[in-house]
C-alpha cells in the first residue's frame, strides 16, 4: 500500500498547491466578513474533493487501475492508499478551519471545526465509490447532480437556521461533533464498499 499512498500523496500534492492558495486568499478576506468565511469553507470542501476526482481521471489516461490491480494484492492497496490520502486531506483541512475559526472563540472554534470535517468526511465518503464505479470522468457528471442537490439542501436548511453569517456559530457543540463520527462512519462504511467495487470490477 505504502507504493499507492506515495504515488498518489505526489499528485494530489500538485493539486493541493493552488487549493492551499485559495485558503489564504479566501482567510484573509473571512477576517472581514463572516458570510464570506462560511462560503470559502465549503467552497474548499469542493476545491479538495475535485483533487481527488482528478486523481481517477489521472488513473483513466495511464491505464493505472489495471497496471494496480495486477500487482499482489493490489486491487485492496490502491482502495487503502487512496481512503488514506482522503482522511489525511479531510484532516488537514478540519485543521485549517480550526485555525481560522479560533478567532470567534476556542468553543464556536472546535464547533466550527467539526461541523466542517464531518461534511468533509461525508462528501468524500460519497465521492470515492462514486468514481470507483463509474471512472473519473463519467463520475463527474454524476457528481455534479450530487453537489447541486445537496447545494439546494443547504441552501434550504442555512436558510432556515439562519446560517449565511457562519454554521459553526448557531448549532450545539454536540451537533457538530456528530455530524463529524457520522462522516468518520460514512468513511469506513465507503471505503468497503469500494473495497467491493474494485474486487469484481474488470480491468
Amino acid at each position: 500500500m505504502k507504493g499507492f499512498f506515495r504515488r498518489d500523496g505526489v499528485l494530489i500534492y500538485l493539486n493541493i498547491r493552488f487549493f492551499a492558495l485559495f485558503v489564504a486568499v479566501m482567510a484573509g478576506v473571512g477576517l472581514f466578513s463572516d458570510g464570506m468565511a462560511a462560503f470559502a469553507s465549503l467552497y474548499s470542501i469542493v476545491l479538495t474533493m475535485s483533487a481527488v476526482v482528478s486523481l481517477f481521471s489521472h488513473d483513466e489516461v495511464n491505464g493505472w487501475q489495471a497496471y494496480a490491480a495486477a500487482a499482489p494484492g493490489g486491487r485492496r492497496g490502491m482502495v487503502d492508499a487512496r481512503y488514506c490520502i482522503v482522511a489525511l486531506v479531510c484532516a488537514a483541512f478540519t485543521a485549517v478551519t480550526l485555525l481560522l475559526s479560533l478567532g470567534r472563540g476556542i468553543e464556536a472554534g472546535f464547533g466550527t471545526a467539526a461541523l466542517y470535517g464531518g461534511v468533509s468526511l461525508l462528501y468524500g465518503a460519497l465521492v470515492l465509490p462514486v468514481c470507483y464505479h463509474f471512472g473519473g470522468s463519467k463520475a463527474r457528471g454524476v457528481l455534479i447532480l450530487i453537489i447541486v442537490l445537496l447545494s439546494a439542501l443547504g441552501g434550504m436548511g442555512g436558510a432556515m437556521a439562519g446560517l449565511a453569517t457562519g454554521f459553526g456559530r448557531f448549532l450545539p457543540a454536540n451537533t457538530s461533533a456528530f455530524l463529524l463520527l457520522l462522516g468518520l462512519l460514512a468513511l469506513l462504511l465507503s471505503w468497503w464498499r469500494s473495497r467491493r467495487i474494485v474486487e469484481r470490477k474488470e480491468f
